[in-house]
């Protein structure tokens, strides 16, 4: 997940009916299935180790592991980080391309597109990480606790919404944008655009249909 996959990675408030077929109620182990298969069935798109996959009975924490060693905050502390001094550079680097002669301007700009979504790739990092923590945490917490953990969501989901719709423009724009030579295309502007809907979903009737239900 930690790739220029980011900007594909799905968020999910709950588990997802599947998009391809399944072995879960057959005789073969479904998690070797899948990993032999390395594909995740609600998510086929890309790789099994390039998703981070919820732990939808909660019995661990999916984003905790993935920071692991460190602590889930330190790792989104200092990619945060990262993603800020990125911005700051992104400052000078936009006013250079601006100013650049006609004849750099139009390879100058992509330029500046290719860096602004390493700076996505990083803050939606960040952003699926958070909201796995925070699923997780919300399957265990009091109702007060439910409550702020649902708001935060629903906040984070509609900033990856943006961020996301912006990725697609980019990638529209350079076709070298998602692609990685050893695995050859790790996302495409079809799957940002799968990742849109999922966001929606989750937005306008997965947390709304859960707050209802939770009397919030």
């Amino acid at each position: 997940m930690g790739t220029v996959n980011s900007v594909a990675a799905p968020l999910f408030f709950k588990e997802p009916p599947p998009r391809t077929m399944t072995v879960t109620h057959s005789w073969t182990d479904p998690d070797a299935w899948s990993h032999n298969a390395d594909i995740v069935p609600y998510w086929p798109y890309t790789p099994r180790y390039f998703l981070l996959r919820p732990d939808f009975t909660n019995q661990v924490n999916a984003a905790e592991k993935y920071a692991s060693p460190f602590t889930l905050p330190t790792f989104t502390k200092y990619l945060t980080l990262a993603a800020d001094e990125m911005e700051r550079g992104l400052l000078s680097y936009r006013r250079a391309a601006l100013n650049a002669p006609a004849v750099k301007s139009k390879s100058a700009y992509k330029e500046v597109l290719l860096a602004e979504q390493l700076e996505r790739m990083m803050r939606s990092d960040v952003a699926v990480l958070q909201f796995e923590d925070m699923r997780y945490r919300l399957a265990k917490a009091d109702a007060d606790t439910r409550t702020v953990l649902v708001n935060k969501m629903l906040v984070l989901a509609k900033d990856e919404l943006a961020r996301t719709q912006d990725s697609l423009e980019t990638a529209r724009r350079d076709s070298r944008l998602g692609y990685e030579w050893e695995e050859d295309y790790i996302y495409t502007p079809k799957i940002i655009e799968e990742k849109i809907k999922v966001l929606q979903s989750v937005i306008e009737q997965e947390i709304p249909e859960y707050q209802i239900a939770a009397g919030r």
